[in-house]
C-alpha cells in the first residue's frame, strides 16, 4: 500500500512539473508536494489534476474580453433586427393609409363615372352579378336582341370619337404628344372633308375625276361595244381570255379598295367562337337604299316592272329614279331606253340578291358556319375564291383555310347561281359590273357637296353622308 501511494505521488509531480513551464502559478520542481497525511484527501487531487488538464494556459482577463465583446455584438445585432422590423411595420401602416383615401384625379373620376352607368344598382349582386355588372350597360344598348352588334357599335363608336378628338387637336396644334407624318396627314384630310365651304366651290369635278379611274359607269352604252359583241360571235385572243378570267373578280377587288362591298363583306375578324384567334370572315351586304326588309314583294318582279315605275316595291322604283337622275348627273340621256333599261336590269340584280338573303338583317341571329376554302369554292363556285380571298389579305392561300360564313350558308349558293347566270353573256357582265360601280359612285359621292342638292339622288346620298350638320356634329 505505500509502494502503490508513493507511485502515484512520484507521477502527479512529474505532471506538475510538465505543466509548471507553461503556468506559472503551478508548483515548481523545488516546491514539496504535500502528502495525503498532510489533510489533502485522494478525491481532491483528482479534481485539481483534472483543473490543470484543462487549462489553456491564457491568461484569464483575455476570455473575459472576449465575452464582453460577443455581448455587445449581441446587443447591436437585437437593436438593428428591432430598427428594421419597426421601420417595415410604419412603412405597411402607411401604405395601408393611403390606399383608403379616395382616388379625385380625372382619370380616376371618369372612369368610375364610366363603371357606374354601366352597373345596375337596383340588382342585389349576390342574387344576379352578371345583370348587377352589366345591366346598365345592356339597358343604354342599341339592340337588346343582339349582344355581339351591341359590343362592336359601341367600341366602334368610342373609338371614333376618340379618334375625331385627338385629330382636330392635331390640326389645332394642342395635341399633346408626338404624330408622326401619317397621323398628321390623316387628321389634314379629316380638316378637308368637314371644309363643306371649299367643298361647295369644288363641286363635282373631283367625285367625276374618280369615276373616270373607275373606267366610267355604262361605259357599254357610249361605245357601242356591248350591241356588237352580242350580234357577232367573236373570238378572243389570248391576252383578252386571261384579262376576263378574274373580270368579276377584279372589279368586286376593285370597290374593296375603295372600301365599298357591293356584293359581300369579306374581311379578317375575331372568331366569334374563340375571340383568342382571327378568321377571313363573309357576310351579306347591305343594298343601295340599305333597307334589306323593303325590297319584299309579294309577287316575282321583272326588270320590265321595274323599268315603267308602276309596279314592284316602292324601293325599287325609288331606286329606277334615283339611278335615272345619277346617268344624267353623268352626261346620259336619262330618257333613253336603252339607259334606263340598263338601270332597271341593275337593280333587278339587287332585288334578286337582297330577297335570297337570310333572315340575318330582319332577326338579328347570327348562324355563325366555318368551313374551309375549298368547301367555299364548292358551294359558291361563280366566283373564284382562292384568287379572289389571296388578292383580298395579300398572300396565297391554302385550300384548307378556314373561312367564316357569318350569316350561314343558306344566301351564298343563291348568290353564286344568280353571279353565274349573268357571266354567261357580255350583257349579263355588263350588268353585273356596272352595279358593282354603282355602289362605288354612290358611296363616294357622298363626299361630295355641291350647291345643288335636289332631287331623290341626293336623298339617297344622304343615307351615306347625313346632312351637313350631321356631317359636322358626328365629328363630337
Amino acid at each position: 500500500m505505500t509502494r502503490l501511494l508513493e507511485k502515484l505521488q512520484r507521477s502527479l509531480s512529474h505532471e506538475m512539473r510538465s505543466y509548471s513551464s507553461l503556468n506559472p502559478l503551478l508548483p515548481s520542481e523545488d516546491t514539496p508536494i504535500q502528502s495525503f497525511s498532510n489533510g489533502v484527501s485522494l478525491e481532491e487531487g483528482k479534481q485539481a489534476s483534472s483543473s490543470l488538464l484543462r487549462d489553456t494556459g491564457q491568461p484569464p482577463s483575455n476570455r473575459s474580453k472576449e465575452a464582453t465583446g460577443s455581448s455587445k455584438g449581441c446587443v447591436l445585432l437585437t437593436t438593428l433586427v428591432i430598427f428594421l422590423f419597426v421601420t417595415l411595420v410604419f412603412a405597411i401602416a402607411t401604405f395601408l393609409f393611403y390606399q383608403t383615401l379616395p382616388c379625385t384625379t380625372e382619370d380616376c373620376v371618369m372612369t368610375a363615372s364610366r363603371l357606374l352607368k354601366r352597373v345596375d344598382s337596383s340588382v342585389e349582386p349576390c342574387d344576379n352579378f352578371y345583370q348587377f355588372a352589366c345591366g346598365g350597360w345592356i339597358n343604354q344598348s342599341v339592340n337588346l336582341k343582339y349582344d355581339s352588334w351591341n359590343t362592336l357599335y359601341e367600341t366602334q363608336r368610342t373609338a371614333h370619337d376618340q379618334i375625331v378628338q385627338a385629330m382636330h387637336k392635331i390640326n389645332d396644334g394642342s395635341y399633346p404628344l408626338s404624330t408622326n407624318a401619317g397621323e398628321r396627314a390623316a387628321a389634314k384630310m379629316y380638316e378637308q372633308c368637314m371644309d363643306t365651304d371649299t367643298l361647295e366651290q369644288t363641286g363635282l369635278h373631283l367625285w367625276e375625276r374618280f369615276v373616270d379611274e373607275l373606267g366610267g359607269w355604262m361605259p357599254e352604252l357610249k361605245n357601242g361595244v356591248l350591241e356588237q359583241e352580242e350580234s357577232f360571235e367573236i373570238e378572243l385572243d389570248e391576252d383578252e381570255k386571261k384579262r376576263r378570267r378574274f373580270e368579276i373578280e377584279d372589279i368586286i377587288l376593285s370597290a374593296f379598295n375603295y372600301s365599298v362591298f357591293p356584293l359581300f363583306w369579306a374581311g379578317v375578324e375575331v372568331n366569334y367562337l374563340d375571340s383568342k384567334q382571327h378568321l377571313i370572315t363573309i357576310y351579306e351586304q347591305l343594298p343601295i337604299l340599305l333597307a334589306p326588309e323593303k325590297y319584299h314583294y309579294d309577287k316575282e318582279l321583272t326588270p320590265e316592272m321595274i323599268y315603267g315605275k308602276m309596279e314592284g316595291p316602292p324601293v325599287t322604283r325609288a331606286l329606277q329614279q334615283v339611278g335615272e337622275e345619277l346617268a344624267a348627273v353623268l352626261g346620259f340621256d336619262s330618257s333613253d331606253e336603252k339607259v334606263r333599261m340598263m338601270i332597271a336590269n341593275m337593280i333587278y340584280l339587287e332585288y334578286q340578291i337582297t330577297i335570297a338573303g337570310s333572315t340575318f338583317y330582319k332577326e338579328k341571329k347570327e348562324r355563325y358556319t366555318v368551313v374551309t376554302l375549298r368547301e367555299l369554292q364548292e358551294i359558291a363556285p361563280a366566283i373564284n375564291w382562292h384568287y379572289f380571298l389571296s388578292r383580298l389579305v395579300g398572300e396565297n392561300l391554302s385550300h384548307s383555310e378556314p373561312i367564316a360564313l357569318k350569316t350561314g350558308t343558306q344566301w351564298i349558293p343563291i348568290l353564286s347561281a344568280i353571279v353565274e347566270k349573268l357571266k354567261q353573256t357580255r350583257s349579263g357582265v355588263a350588268v353585273l359590273k356596272n352595279y358593282v360601280k354603282w355602289k362605288t359612285i354612290m358611296f363616294h359621292l357622298a363626299y361630295a357637296s355641291p350647291k345643288c342638292r335636289d332631287g331623290l339622288l341626293w336623298m339617297a346620298v344622304s343615307l351615306y353622308s347625313g346632312s351637313a350638320s350631321q356631317r359636322k356634329s358626328s365629328a363630337y
